[in-house]
């Protein structure tokens, strides 16, 4: 038998991963059939599903929470996994940014729209940020993100102004610079997004926003992954095919 609840508790994961890493491991139990778990038979249960006519990305959803399981549970594995075709997420161009900039309806949602782009940080990430966290005369901010990993992102004169607007506006009392729930700052981004004229707009769409305008003028992937925060460049490359214009711009002609 499987540790299951051994194994979700001790990770930190959203409700909706653990949820999904269940769901593979009950079905990965059943196909043991009472067998333990080996790298052999985690490969037989990888084949079925490719068998079954899963799509990859379904086999790789199946495959990763195999993978951290058998981490966790110290058993070795090295499971090969069928190549997902990458695309860049929809994000949006400068103009429409300065758009969502111009429908902001007061400070507050101006500096966290500002904020979120420019530092291309997640929303759970600005949540968490204490107003210790700002350098405000070397232009960073502290991040805490994934994996409990800490880093300095730089952010620009104007995002560090729109701060000190939202500072000067409200009053609040907390440590934290936004002592909100994500619902409410979700609410708040939709409604600019909406006043703006975009459509289905999420707020990580601010981050992938950041990392292709960056793309698009000449920001190498080694540079786009450090502001990212990414473990593995593998997950930066999705932007690698954008064309720099920058480049363009650079080089000459050749007739």
């Amino acid at each position: 038998m499987l540790e299951i609840e051994g194994f979700l508790k001790n990770i930190h994961k959203s409700e909706k991963t653990q949820r999904a890493y269940r769901e593979t491991l009950l079905r990965f139990q059943n196909f043991l059939d009472g067998k333990e778990p080996t790298e052999d038979r985690a490969r037989g249960f990888i084949a079925q599903l490719k068998d079954k006519g899963l799509k990859p990305s379904s086999i790789c959803r199946h495959g990763y929470a195999l993978r951290k399981y058998f981490q966790w549970a110290r058993i070795p594995l090295n499971l090969e996994l069928p190549s997902i075709p990458t695309r860049v997420p929809r994000w949006l161009d400068k103009k429409q940014i300065q758009a969502l900039i111009i429908a902001a309806r007061n400070p507050l949602e101006r500096a966290l729209i500002m904020l979120l782009y420019d530092s291309a940080t997640r929303i759970s990430e600005v949540l968490s940020l204490k107003k210790e966290d700002i350098d405000w005369d070397g232009g960073f901010i502290r991040i805490i993100g994934k994996g409990e990993r800490e880093a300095w992102v730089p952010v620009g004169e104007a995002t560090l102004g729109a701060l000190q607007q939202y500072l000067k506006w409200y009053k609040g009392k907390s440590e934290y610079l936004f002592p909100f729930s994500y619902y409410d700052v979700r609410k708040w981004l939709n409604g600019a997004a909406k006043r703006a004229g975009i459509e289905n707009f999420h707020p990580h769409i601010l981050r992938h926003s950041r990392a292709s305008n960056l793309r698009l003028d000449g920001t190498p992937i080694e540079d786009l992954r450090d502001l990212l925060r990414h473990v593995n460049i593998n997950t930066t490359m999705i932007y690698a095919h954008l064309k720099p214009k920058e480049l363009k711009r650079k080089i000459k002609p050749a007739f």
